[in-house]
């Protein structure tokens, strides 16, 4: 595996870039919202009453809606952009409980939720080197293409790098993540254990195990992705 790595140009910590040119914003997507409302909607269901999980749907797609008005630049076709909407949605219900929901709630409705792209997921074998491959390309080396030429303009962005290793499988780092700066500026912190937690269970469904020694929201310096 060759070294390689983002823009040097990188956002100070905590810090959230708007971007000078008054380019492409992270903008306000329904689509991720009317994606995941549904399954949201039922796992709710199960645990409250029909009014009020129909008043904290309510509440939260408002409260997605100005997460994403308050989120970074992260400029128009960022590979990891997706990231950002797939985030702010529970993020977005969470607060649209007025954080009523505990961390181990809000954690079993994201996974419930995610579970249910598990056919999706489960088409993906990273125990087959073809897949390993592709997934390396689409989640890293094609976001590091995008990368270098549009970072130094958005430095709000995910900075990636990559390093030589002779391990097999899907690697890379991540030395910032604008989803935990945006929940460091609303004072939500507490949010990013039960996200970051998901990406565990993605790798698992692609019958894959994720081993990560490192985690920005936990004030460690990067995200470490072996899978």
């Amino acid at each position: 595996m060759h070294e390689w790595q983002c823009s040097k140009t990188k956002a100070e910590n905590g810090v959230l870039h708007k971007n000078p040119r008054g380019g492409e914003k992270v903008k306000q997507n329904a689509f991720y919202w009317n994606f995941f409302k549904g399954g949201i909607r039922k796992s709710l269901n199960k645990r409250l009453s029909p009014s009020l999980t129909k008043e904290i749907m309510n509440n939260g797609e408002k409260e997605y809606r100005l997460l994403i008005d308050h989120a970074p630049e992260l400029g128009k076709g960022n590979p990891f952009s997706l990231n950002m909407y797939f985030a702010c949605v529970f993020i977005g219900v969470w607060l649209g409980s007025d954080k009523s929901l505990s961390s181990d709630t809000m954690a079993d409705i994201m996974t419930e939720s995610l579970l249910r792209l598990k056919p999706f997921f489960g088409l993906i074998n990273l125990n087959k080197p073809r897949h390993a491959k592709l997934v390396q390309y689409h989640m890293a080396e094609k976001y590091m293409k995008w990368c270098d030429k549009h970072a130094k303009d958005y430095p709000s962005t995910w900075q990636m790098t990559g390093k030589p290793d002779k391990r097999r499988g899907v690697y890379y780092e991540l030395h910032s993540c604008p989803i935990c700066s945006l929940c460091k500026q609303e004072g939500i912190s507490e949010i990013m254990p039960p996200l970051c937690a998901l990406d565990t269970l993605m790798f698992s469904m692609m019958h894959g195990k994720l081993i990560r020694h490192n985690m920005i929201a936990a004030g460690g310096e990067m995200c470490d992705y072996w899978v």
